[in-house]
């Protein structure tokens, strides 16, 4: 039986506890209360590129590679562009315009720039968090569609042209040292684009060369449009020549178009004469057609093997190649 007087020592000491953490327990609380509830959202579920401040990266299967915390108001995956448009180069358009892609889940470009016009990009390296600021580019370009072994022709801050590759080790395969580099082709060659050879410009003087920098012409003074294995079509203003590597014209004259067909050269004077030159005999291949200025010539092979030569449409002759 505990005495009266240890009764009141006990409800003392209870009171004295009641008073001490009843309050603390109730900042306890209170500052529980203030805590910032978790932001689901901040999962960034949907996968978008830009999210949070922050562009993320996923791989081909969608899972998680890394982020980058942008630092200005124009931040995005780098663009392809080309400068093609400044030359008659006949090179590959594409019709899309896509992001460049996340180069063999680590290494990426970015766009990161106060700037609205500006198209600078630097390599991103997602696996270790590092930007290579250092070596900034000016533009980048890969077609949209991608160049093989993962090349991207680059243009440096001082606007000088080169030729990189991204893998695991990024080696400058063409140093930025030209005024331009383009790749002619029209067409893609599987899912990319070959850039085994290059038309490079320096000054007023153009090559075509191939990625360890053989060069396979004389310095040609016009700018490069396209070429086969002899010949090169170039264009200065609105008007076409055709010459051999060493620059030599193989024909004195003036051309409103020219363009290759195998082996076979289609040529449309300024006065709207069209002939066919023929590589192997080095001679006409056929006769002249006299056109109309908005006639249509086209050339194409016929289920025989032979070539149809169609004016508008309507096939006008037929040669036999065999």
């Amino acid at each position: 039986m505990i005495s009266p007087k240890m009764q009141k020592v006990a409800l003392a000491i209870i009171l004295v506890f009641l008073f001490l953490f009843l309050p603390l327990g109730g900042y306890g609380l209170y500052l529980k209360l203030l805590e910032k509830p978790i932001d689901l959202s901040k999962e960034n579920v949907d996968h978008e590129m830009f999210f949070d401040g922050k562009l993320w990266f996923y791989n081909s299967r969608d899972e998680i590679l890394g982020t980058y915390t942008c630092q200005n108001s124009y931040c995005s995956y780098g663009k392809s562009y080309a400068m093609d448009f400044m030359y008659p180069i006949d090179s590959y358009h594409s019709e899309t315009d896509a992001f460049l892609p996340v180069i063999q889940d680590q290494f990426v470009f970015i766009h990161d720039s106060n700037d609205p016009e500006s198209h600078e990009v630097f390599l991103y390296d997602i696996q270790n968090n590092y930007a290579f600021k250092d070596n900034m580019y000016s533009s980048i370009n890969n077609y949209e569609v991608g160049i093989g072994e993962n090349l991207y022709i680059v243009e440096d801050l001082e606007h000088h042209f080169g030729l990189l590759q991204v893998s695991f080790l990024t080696l400058p395969i063409i140093a930025p040292s030209y005024d331009f580099l383009g790749i002619v082709g029209t067409s893609v060659q599987g899912d990319v684009i070959s850039a085994d050879y290059l038309v490079g410009k320096k000054g007023d003087e153009w090559v075509i060369l191939d990625r360890s920098q053989a060069i396979f012409t004389s310095n040609i003074l016009e700018p490069i449009v396209t070429y086969n294995g002899e010949y090169i079509i170039t264009k200065v203003d609105s008007f076409y020549h055709v010459m051999n590597y060493m620059g030599e014209k193989l024909f004195d004259i003036d051309f409103k178009d020219v363009s290759f067909f195998d082996r076979f050269i289609l040529c449309r004077t300024m006065e709207d004469e069209f002939f066919i030159y023929d590589n192997k005999t080095q001679e006409n291949l056929s006769e002249s057609y006299f056109l109309e200025e908005a006639d249509e010539v086209t050339v194409e092979l016929n289920s025989s093997g032979d070539m149809d030569i169609k004016i508008n449409g309507e096939v006008r002759d037929t040669i036999s190649l065999t």
